[in-house]
């Protein structure tokens, strides 16, 4: 006889799988209408090949360790980082622009002493070999529309760049990456425009606006925390009652050319154990 305890904890492993299941199949269902092709990569990396990529607070959270004959692996801590490597190692023969997607998990150790998990499902894509605006505008009404079609209605999205750090000394410039704003001496302005912003983050909002996206937009002036390969665009999304970010992701032109592949390129990801708990 199963005790209740055992069973409903065994259904609560039944209905994550079930959840994780049917928000893929949607997830796909759209990624696959913008022209998005699946891709794998290996969930074991050789650390050494997508370490120089990897920021420092990445790579310190990295899930590291040494197979039988010394290598040093990593389980895969980003799928950005390795789409570019196996984008410009084995697949630079393709016509481009490339459009790829993925649902797949990510390996992290956590500096939160609250979060437990160390797999963080992720299902996201990415267009190589793109660097307009319509790019970027595309990839974030694919990013809109998963979630709608997931059944999300309020949430919004902060757009940010990495050129609001311009003209900043160094000790503003670090107090606005840290997110510390009494250093930084302000509130970073927060608006549907702000002023001196980037010709191409223009031209990015102005395209989403004639989509009819624009109420769920905001451009965030602080929203460049947590930079290493973006270069130009970011963008996070949020939902009503949720505390944590649901989807992000950017313009990231010089990642590639660290394999030896100078492409631009933007992409974005979905944390999925986010999207469970609110379904």
């Amino acid at each position: 006889m199963i005790d209740i305890g055992f069973k409903e904890t065994f259904d609560s492993v039944l209905t994550d799988a079930a959840t994780i299941e049917n928000q893929s199949s949607i997830i796909h269902g759209v990624f696959k209408s913008f022209g998005f092709k699946s891709i794998k990569t290996s969930t074991i990396e050789n650390s050494e090949s997508i370490e120089q990529a990897l920021g420092q607070e990445l790579k310190k959270n990295c899930i590291e360790f040494f197979d039988p004959s010394g290598h040093r692996l990593m389980l895969r801590p980003d799928h950005t980082t390795t789409i570019a490597r196996l984008v410009s190692t084995r697949l630079n023969h393709l016509k481009l622009p490339l459009k790829l997607c993925y649902t797949d998990p990510v390996f992290r150790r956590s500096s939160k002493p609250w979060v437990h998990n160390a797999e963080i499902y992720q299902a996201g894509c990415e267009i190589i070999g793109d660097k307009s605006a319509e790019a970027d505008a595309l990839l974030i009404a694919c990013c809109i529309e998963t979630l709608q079609a997931l059944g999300f209605k309020e949430f919004g999205i902060d757009v940010g760049h990495v050129d609001f750090t311009k003209g900043l000394s160094d000790n503003k410039r670090e107090a606005l990456l840290k997110g510390d704003y009494i250093s930084f001496g302000s509130i970073p302005e927060r608006a549907a425009r702000v002023a001196n912003m980037p010709d191409h983050l223009n031209q990015v909002l102005e395209l989403l606006d004639k989509k009819g996206y624009a109420p769920l937009l905001s451009v965030n002036k602080g929203l460049v925390s947590g930079i290493y390969y973006y270069t130009g665009m970011i963008f996070e999304v949020y939902i009503k009652g949720c505390a944590e970010i649901v989807a992000s992701g950017g313009r990231y032109d010089a990642l590639c050319k660290l394999f030896g592949y100078d492409q631009p390129a933007v992409g974005f990801a979905i944390n999925m154990n986010v999207l469970r708990k609110q379904s």
